[in-house]
């Protein structure tokens, strides 16, 4: 049982009403008789809070009530006595829960979760984010200190979820560079026979093989073509040599012989100075002759050493053995093949490198996905943070979850939906949500008047079934044409109704 009276206070003179049992409340009376004044004086005496304090009656010295227990004086000032029988909500306002005073949804359902949070009493605190994201260390890496600096676990969440989220479109963005890599070195590979000898200096040992052949094959036609062009030459000579009629040795017996006569002349003269004219003719004569003699010895030994020269060079160009056009060409044809094997080469090794590369950079692109993915889930999980937080609260179901925009909403499973919005109730659907969260035994609820009056029969009637089974008390008020009262709900009213 819990008495309520009250006594000059705003519009009352004198109020007493015994709630009797736990289970909906309902002071009844005119309009201005007192029954907001009621509900704020309850108000005051169980949480110290009221939207408008009560004051004394015009005309007394003071105002009094008496709330389970508690005795409120009021004057100019408000004194308490007494220990309250029954609990109050301390700092959850159910009114401000049920309908915050803000226009955009997001708003009122952060002003929600920050009521919510502060009734389980989980304070803001980093570490209840460090395993989203493996440990502390991590954790430390990506979100900054400075914002972590707020008391609003609410707040924190989101800041913490921008974090991730930034880090998370961080790693995305290498990502997507590291594929962009991977498909140009693919390109890179594409139309490439990968199946050719790829191995360097293989391909440069047979370049250089090929080279030399060709070389030495050039080589031996050019001593070919040289040998060939000096018999030539050798042959032409030969053909325009002048024929002697006495050989080299009859030209060199001829000489001696001269020679001889030129002693003997000399000697003749020596002798005979008497006929020194006639010795000196033939003195000249033997001259001219051993010159002539010389002369044709010379061009005879001359033309024995050409003679000699040519048939030697032409016996050497017809002992040379000049490479085919079909070798040289086949050499040719080995030094093309070298070089093409070799760019063949080239390429396959370039387009090995490129897809290794390439399956690089997808195994890096792989792992920054699979980081974002983490980082993004993570991201969201921040919601589990606050949906663990008020999970605390016994018989809570709402969860929170983030919107599309990233914001966080409260969300609960009805039969239309499995995440549907809290602020998308009605506002009788969300009154008996917010009341079994409240509801608590030995606790005494006030609910507004005008929130009452939204309510339908059967709304009414369930929040009275959800009291009775929660063994607390919901005060409320309605307006009618009686005197001021209070009445305990009844299914007949709804009936009626």
């Amino acid at each position: 049982m819990t008495h309520l009276s009250v006594h000059n206070i705003g519009p009352i003179t004198e109020f007493e009403y015994e709630l009797h049992g736990p289970g909906l409340h309902v002071l009844r009376g005119r309009q201005g008789a007192g029954k907001t004044t009621i509900l704020r004086t309850a108000q005051l005496a169980l949480d110290g809070r009221s939207d408008a304090k009560p004051t004394k009656r015009d005309g007394t010295p003071r105002g009094e009530a008496i709330v389970a227990g508690k005795r409120l004086r009021i004057a100019k000032q408000v004194r308490e006595e007494g220990e309250l029988g029954v609990e109050g909500l301390g700092d959850l306002d159910i009114a401000s829960l049920h309908t915050p005073k803000f226009k955009d949804p997001s708003t009122r359902d952060a002003h929600r979760i920050k009521t919510l949070v502060r009734l389980c009493g989980v304070r803001a605190d980093a570490s209840l984010f460090h395993d989203l994201l493996a440990d502390q260390k991590t954790f430390d890496a990506i979100v900054p200190a400075d914002s972590l600096a707020t008391d609003d676990l609410v707040e924190m969440s989101a800041r913490v979820k921008r974090a991730v989220e930034k880090e998370a479109l961080r790693i995305e963005a290498q990502e997507t560079t590291e594929r962009a890599n991977a498909r140009a070195s693919a390109q890179l590979a594409e139309g490439v026979d990968l199946e050719v000898e790829t191995d360097e200096a293989a391909l440069q040992a047979a370049l250089e093989q090929a080279v030399e052949l060709q070389a030495d094959r050039k080589r031996q036609r050019a001593n070919s073509d040289e040998a060939q062009v000096r018999a030539t030459g050798a042959r032409a000579k030969l053909a325009q040599l002048p024929k002697s009629d006495k050989t080299t040795e009859q030209l060199q017996q001829a000489h001696a012989d001269a020679c001889g006569r030129t002693m003997a002349a000399v000697n003749e003269v020596t002798r005979l100075r008497a006929a020194l004219e006639q010795a000196e003719r033939e003195q000249g004569a033997a001259q001219d002759a051993e010159v002539a003699a010389y002369e044709l010895l010379t061009a005879s030994k001359r033309n024995d050493e050409l003679t000699a020269g040519w048939r030697a060079d032409i016996d050497a160009a017809e002992a040379i053995v000049g490479p085919t056009d079909e070798q040289l060409t086949a050499a040719s044809e080995a030094v093309e093949a070298a070089k093409l094997a070799m760019g063949k080469g080239a390429d396959a090794r370039r387009a090995k490198a490129a897809r290794t590369e390439a399956s690089k950079h997808l195994e890096r692109a792989e792992k920054l996905g699979g980081r974002a993915r983490r980082l993004r889930d993570a991201a969201r999980e921040t919601a589990r943070v606050l949906t663990e937080a008020i999970a605390s609260i016994p018989a809570c179901q709402l969860r929170v979850r983030f919107s599309d925009a990233g914001d966080p909403r409260l969300v609960l499973e009805t039969d239309r939906s499995k995440h549907e919005p809290f602020d998308d109730l009605s506002d009788g659907e969300r009154w008996p949500v917010i009341l079994q969260l409240a509801a608590s035994h030995n606790r005494l609820i006030v609910l507004p008047q005008a929130a009452y009056g939204e309510l339908s029969p059967a709304t009414r009637a369930q929040i009275d079934a959800l009291a009775k089974a929660h063994g607390c008390y919901v005060l409320t008020a309605q307006a009618d044409d009686g005197e001021l009262r209070g009445e305990a709900f009844s299914v007949d009213d709804v009936a009626a109704e």
